[in-house]
């Protein structure tokens, strides 16, 4: 999932996304979740992005759980990061 806005500085024009992960698994206990879930984290905590026609400025998790989903009885970890780029 990703949703964004734009904000305007004196002198930049800076776009804010946000990008959710859902992670699901069936196990009956939450070792792998928690294995995807710090992995995930391992891969997008502070780091570079490319995109195109921008230059990333942030990339920062800004929440981040983990939970039995009793309703679908699986295991969900559940991550969101906020981008803030600049237009090139």
């Amino acid at each position: 999932h990703i949703s964004g806005g734009h904000m305007d500085t004196f002198k930049e024009n800076l776009e804010t996304m946000t990008i959710q992960f859902n992670a699901y698994d069936d196990s009956s206990n939450d070792d792998k979740i928690d294995t995807i879930g710090t992995a995930l984290m391992s891969l997008f905590d502070w780091c570079t992005l490319s995109i195109t026609g921008y230059s990333a400025i942030v990339c920062e998790r800004v929440f981040n759980q983990s939970f039995h989903n009793d309703e679908e009885d699986v295991w969900q970890y559940v991550i969101q990061y906020r981008i803030i780029a600049q237009k090139s």
